[in-house]
């Protein structure tokens, strides 16, 4: 079994592929698109 050591920085990831390939804005744009959505989808109920 291999052991990987981190470096002496903290770092456990020390980069390569981004993860879902996308920047950090970006999913933060995502998400505040989605709570909004959660937020103000049961005004949409009481408009009709």
């Amino acid at each position: 079994m291999a052991t990987v050591a981190s470096s002496e920085k903290g770092i456990d990831w020390g980069g390569g592929n981004i993860p879902l390939r996308a920047s950090w804005g970006k999913l933060m744009m995502w998400f505040f698109c989605f709570l909004t959505h959660l937020v103000f989808l049961p005004f949409s109920f009481l408009m009709v």
